[in-house]
């Protein structure tokens, strides 16, 4: 499975704002779960949730 599970949709979700508002400045944070973890947030993504666009 890629690593852009989620890419199309939240880039979906982006173009509504985006023609409202217009480009805004975006901030790029780096968001550390410990290592067990990863399973369970993979498998939200695999589900389909964009909640936190992690994904």
């Amino acid at each position: 499975m890629s690593i852009e599970i989620n890419r199309t949709a939240i880039e979906n979700r982006m173009e509504r704002p985006q023609g409202e508002y217009g480009e805004v400045p975006v901030e790029d944070q780096t968001w550390e779960r410990p290592s067990e973890t990863f399973t369970e947030v993979l498998g939200y993504a695999r589900d389909g949730y964009l909640g936190g666009a992690y994904a």
